[in-house]
């Protein structure tokens, strides 16, 4: 009996080869999607009342000043007193009045007691980056904490936002892979 050197079930890898390859680029290409970008981080330039300021006299605002343009929807300013109570006005962030919208602003009510206080901020970015922070201020004879409490750390999941039709792309391109063999191998195995 004369045999071919070929069993029933082998591949030639001749026929196999640029399929797996064309379908590993195309993985590749989609994974690539997956790299997570390098987020900035963005502090204001400016601050009003400034961080650690104690002031004489209540003010009427604070305002942060940034070196880009915040987000209209994801950015915010707030203040709270020394029992975590916020204390400003509501609606505090991007200031519309400013047309590069590089300000955060938020209203405090007139009279604001002698205390300490905390003003909490955050600025949605263009790129969909975000950035914040928080700071002390006081108003008459007070002492400030040496430190803010840290910020909450933003969610920096390297797969956190990606499109879903990205993954639909690699569950395909798994597929397509897995068929690619599968259909290859029948083939070899006819006679």
């Amino acid at each position: 009996m004369h045999s071919s050197g070929k069993e029933a079930g082998d591949i030639h890898p001749m026929r196999i080869r640029p399929m797996i390859a064309a379908l590993l680029a195309l993985l590749g290409l989609l994974l690539a999607g997956l790299a997570p970008v390098s987020a900035h981080y963005v502090a204001p330039t400016s601050a009003s009342p400034a961080d650690g300021a104690i002031l004489a006299q209540p003010p009427d605002k604070v305002s942060l000043v940034f070196p880009e343009e915040a987000g209209e929807k994801t950015s915010f300013v707030q203040v709270f007193d020394q029992q975590g109570q916020q204390v400003d006005l509501g609606n505090g962030g991007v200031d519309l009045n400013d047309p590069n919208h590089e300000i955060l602003a938020v209203k405090l009510p007139p009279g604001l007691p002698q205390g300490v206080y905390l003003v909490k901020w955050k600025i949605g970015l263009a790129d969909t980056d975000s950035s914040q922070g928080q700071y002390y201020f006081g108003v008459g004879n007070v002492t400030l904490p040496a430190n803010p409490p840290p910020a909450a750390p933003a969610a920096s999941t390297p797969l956190a936002g990606q499109p879903v039709a990205l993954w639909v792309g690699i569950a395909a391109a798994l597929v397509a892979l897995a068929a690619a063999v599968v259909l290859s191998s029948r083939k070899a195995a006819k006679p």
